[in-house]
């Protein structure tokens, strides 16, 4: 799916958002959502978390 960053202010521009779909872990010390969430910067290939755990 790709979505415009100029349109939606509250994504980053020029970045992949990615998640997992393993649930079979999660428990009380994660973060809502799965242990493998991020943004992936292709402008400096960093990645930031999703969820500020």
């Amino acid at each position: 799916m790709a979505v415009s960053s100029v349109e939606n202010r509250e994504v980053k521009g020029n970045s992949i958002y990615f998640t997992d779909d393993y649930w079979d872990r999660i428990d009380e010390d994660y973060c809502y959502g799965g242990h493998d969430m991020g943004i992936f910067s292709l402008e400096d290939g960093t990645i930031e978390p999703l969820l500020d755990c």
